[in-house]
């Protein structure tokens, strides 16, 4: 594995690196012959063009040629905080462990109400000197936190990450592998237990890492257009030079929304671009959700959640247009059907 423990990228020889190319570039040859041969064993009846084996292996070679052509190019991690320790320890120590694609953390305190947060990333910093803690003198907000951190950095690649999420193994390179699949995939959201739209509730009995292996067993990679939120929040860094950063008017909520709907309505060259946002069907992660707003009043969180809905609205009125013909249900059907038994095992260590 080219990183060491705490997620510092090892330079690998010139050889070595020549010899990475040349193999996976002979995988991506292998690919179309794959599929050649599963369509004359089944017939082009049966398959007519759609088979989801076919997709699947057609998307991955988009992606892997994408990534040949580029290399493999970092990612800023922006990790907004405000309070809640005890999920944001899980949530970095998670990120070192199960990361294997390059990738710079930017941690970044909104003034965390506790002296504890703030003393444990300033340690964490300090422990970690690969990666950049920063911290706001006073609070501002999701939207101006995170579009510091985004301003920080410089990687080709952001992923916003929320303080309460917990990866799972191969997380970072399978939703670049989404990302790239398709020149209008703008922005790529993991699949999840716990988030206001593409929740997909963890099978009983089972926990996250069980059912993101059984994710990764049955994918399509079919990579479904979505409408995101913003727990993990993926794109390319050249996005935002071309729609602007995080409405820094929305505070702590509706900002990610309003991302988003700037992408899909994008107007190139006098046209709709037909960008989209896309789910990483492949990729399961652990959201607690929440925990930020866990130390503020109800009343207070509400009325974020209200000030954020009332612009949002006002500004996007045609959301209501696009919410009416799009069933986000049905998008989602296939992936929250029960998964049997036997896909899901407890290999995983208590």
């Amino acid at each position: 594995m080219p990183f060491d423990k705490v997620g510092n990228w090892i330079p690998k020889t010139k050889e070595k690196a020549f010899k990475f190319i040349y193999e996976l570039d002979e995988e991506v040859k292998e690919v179309p012959k794959v599929i050649q041969d599963q369509i004359n064993d089944l017939g082009d009846m049966v398959l007519q063009g759609n088979s989801s084996l076919v997709k699947s292996n057609r998307n991955k070679t988009k992606s892997f040629k994408a990534i040949l052509s580029k290399g493999p190019q970092p990612v800023d991690i922006i990790v907004p905080v405000y309070g809640g320790l005890q999920v944001l320890v899980h949530c970095l120590t998670s990120v070192l462990l199960r990361t294997n694609w390059p990738f710079k953390l930017i941690v970044v305190d909104d003034c965390s109400p506790d002296m504890a947060t703030k003393a444990w990333i300033k340690a964490w910093g300090e422990a970690n000197p690969t990666h950049d803690v920063l911290f706001n003198k006073k609070n501002r907000g999701f939207a101006a936190t995170v579009n510091r951190g985004i301003e920080h950095g410089d990687s080709p690649y952001l992923c916003v990450l929320n303080s309460d999420v917990i990866v799972t193994d191969n997380w970072l390179f399978k939703m670049v592998l989404a990302l790239e699949a398709d020149e209008k995939n703008k922005i790529v959201n993991p699949c999840t237990n716990n988030t206001a739209l593409i929740n997909i509730d963890l099978q009983e009995g089972y926990d996250y890492q069980d059912m993101n292996r059984a994710f990764e067993l049955l994918s399509a990679h079919e990579y479904p257009e979505v409408m995101p939120t913003g727990f993990c929040f993926m794109m390319e860094r050249n996005l935002i030079d071309q729609i602007g950063t995080f409405d820094e008017g929305y505070v702590s909520y509706g900002e990610e929304t309003d991302f988003w709907m700037r992408t899909i309505t994008r107007i190139t060259n006098g046209e709709i671009s037909n960008w989209k946002a896309v789910l990483a069907d492949d990729t399961y992660l652990f959201h607690e959700r929440g925990s930020s707003f866990s130390v503020m009043p109800d009343e207070e969180h509400m009325g974020y959640r209200k000030a954020g809905a009332s612009r949002f609205h006002s500004i996007w009125p045609t959301f209501k247009q696009w919410n009416e013909t799009f069933d986000m249900t049905k998008t989602l059907q296939k992936l929250r059907s029960p998964i049997a038994h036997t896909l899901i095992k407890k290999e995983n260590p208590p």
